[in-house]
Protein backbone atom coordinates (compact mmCIF):
# COMPACT_ATOMS: atom_id res chain seq x y z
CA UNK A 1 0.00 0.00 0.00
CA UNK A 2 2.71 2.04 0.65
CA UNK A 3 3.77 1.80 -3.10
CA UNK A 4 0.65 2.95 -4.14
CA UNK A 5 0.59 6.74 -2.29
CA UNK A 6 3.68 7.20 -3.93
CA UNK A 7 3.07 5.92 -7.39
CA UNK A 8 0.85 9.41 -8.16
CA UNK A 9 3.83 11.08 -6.50
CA UNK A 10 6.06 9.60 -8.76
CA UNK A 11 4.10 10.26 -12.07
CA UNK A 12 3.69 13.67 -11.17
CA UNK A 13 7.75 13.88 -10.90
CA UNK A 14 8.26 12.27 -14.62
CA UNK A 15 5.86 14.96 -15.81
CA UNK A 16 7.79 17.79 -14.03
CA UNK A 17 11.18 16.58 -15.31
CA UNK A 18 9.76 15.87 -19.07
CA UNK A 19 8.23 19.22 -19.40
CA UNK A 20 11.65 20.93 -17.94
CA UNK A 21 13.43 19.10 -20.70
CA UNK A 22 11.51 20.77 -23.49
CA UNK A 23 12.24 24.48 -21.84
CA UNK A 24 13.83 26.43 -24.34
CA UNK A 25 17.91 26.31 -23.70
CA UNK A 26 19.66 29.73 -22.62
CA UNK A 27 21.37 31.44 -25.76
CA UNK A 28 25.28 31.51 -25.53
CA UNK A 29 27.32 34.02 -23.47
CA UNK A 30 27.90 37.02 -25.79
CA UNK A 31 32.04 36.54 -25.46
CA UNK A 32 31.45 33.09 -27.12
CA UNK A 33 29.05 34.06 -29.89
CA UNK A 34 31.59 37.23 -30.40
CA UNK A 35 34.45 34.97 -30.97
CA UNK A 36 32.33 32.37 -33.57
CA UNK A 37 31.46 35.83 -35.57
CA UNK A 38 35.15 36.56 -35.78
CA UNK A 39 36.26 33.38 -37.05
CA UNK A 40 33.60 33.64 -39.35
CA UNK A 41 35.18 37.27 -40.24
CA UNK A 42 38.52 35.22 -40.47
CA UNK A 43 36.79 33.01 -43.08
CA UNK A 44 35.56 35.41 -45.27
CA UNK A 45 38.16 37.65 -45.28
CA UNK A 46 40.68 34.58 -46.46
CA UNK A 47 37.85 33.25 -49.25
CA UNK A 48 37.66 36.53 -50.58
CA UNK A 49 41.34 37.13 -51.08
CA UNK A 50 41.83 33.59 -52.32
CA UNK A 51 38.91 33.88 -54.93
CA UNK A 52 40.78 36.70 -57.05
CA UNK A 53 42.05 35.58 -60.19
CA UNK A 54 45.82 36.08 -59.84
CA UNK A 55 46.17 36.61 -64.12
CA UNK A 56 44.11 39.45 -64.06
CA UNK A 57 46.95 41.10 -61.82
CA UNK A 58 45.00 42.89 -59.23
CA UNK A 59 45.82 42.70 -55.79
CA UNK A 60 42.89 42.45 -52.95
CA UNK A 61 43.46 43.12 -49.32
CA UNK A 62 40.15 42.68 -46.81
CA UNK A 63 41.20 43.89 -43.38
CA UNK A 64 39.06 43.47 -41.08
CA UNK A 65 37.56 47.01 -39.81
CA UNK A 66 35.16 45.91 -36.37
CA UNK A 67 32.86 42.56 -35.36
CA UNK A 68 30.38 43.71 -33.34
CA UNK A 69 27.85 41.42 -31.43
CA UNK A 70 24.23 42.92 -30.01
CA UNK A 71 22.30 41.03 -27.40
CA UNK A 72 18.27 40.94 -28.31
CA UNK A 73 16.89 39.63 -24.96
CA UNK A 74 13.49 40.16 -26.32
CA UNK A 75 13.80 37.97 -29.38
CA UNK A 76 14.36 34.32 -29.05
CA UNK A 77 14.50 33.18 -32.48
CA UNK A 78 17.33 35.52 -32.76
CA UNK A 79 19.13 36.39 -29.52
CA UNK A 80 22.07 38.07 -31.30
CA UNK A 81 22.79 40.14 -33.85
CA UNK A 82 25.93 40.67 -35.82
CA UNK A 83 28.09 43.35 -37.39
CA UNK A 84 31.14 42.30 -39.98
CA UNK A 85 33.02 45.66 -41.16
CA UNK A 86 35.79 45.36 -43.90
CA UNK A 87 37.89 47.77 -45.63
CA UNK A 88 38.71 46.46 -49.17
CA UNK A 89 41.56 47.83 -50.67
CA UNK A 90 42.36 46.54 -54.71
CA UNK A 91 45.12 47.47 -56.59
CA UNK A 92 45.25 47.42 -60.26
CA UNK A 93 47.94 47.51 -62.56
CA UNK A 94 48.07 50.34 -64.88
CA UNK A 95 50.40 51.87 -68.08
CA UNK A 96 50.46 54.55 -66.03
CA UNK A 97 51.58 52.65 -62.22
CA UNK A 98 49.06 51.29 -60.01
CA UNK A 99 45.54 52.61 -59.48
CA UNK A 100 44.12 51.83 -56.21
CA UNK A 101 40.94 51.88 -54.70
CA UNK A 102 39.44 51.70 -50.76
CA UNK A 103 35.81 50.28 -50.10
CA UNK A 104 34.13 49.98 -46.63
CA UNK A 105 31.64 46.98 -46.83
CA UNK A 106 29.50 46.01 -43.50
CA UNK A 107 27.43 42.42 -43.63
CA UNK A 108 24.56 41.65 -41.17
CA UNK A 109 24.29 38.67 -39.54
CA UNK A 110 22.10 36.60 -36.60
CA UNK A 111 22.66 34.00 -34.36
CA UNK A 112 20.69 31.24 -34.98
CA UNK A 113 20.16 29.01 -32.22
CA UNK A 114 19.49 25.69 -34.04
CA UNK A 115 22.05 25.36 -35.83
CA UNK A 116 24.27 27.09 -33.49
CA UNK A 117 25.97 29.51 -36.49
CA UNK A 118 25.79 33.03 -37.51
CA UNK A 119 23.20 33.29 -40.49
CA UNK A 120 23.50 36.13 -43.07
CA UNK A 121 20.62 38.70 -42.85
CA UNK A 122 19.72 39.97 -45.81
Amino acid sequence: MVLSNRFPMFLVLVSFLASCSELKKAPPPQAEVEALLKQRAETEKREAEADVNPNLGVKVTWTIQSVEVRPQPANEAEPYLGTIKFVIESQTPELDGVATERLERSYEYAWDPATGAWLPKY
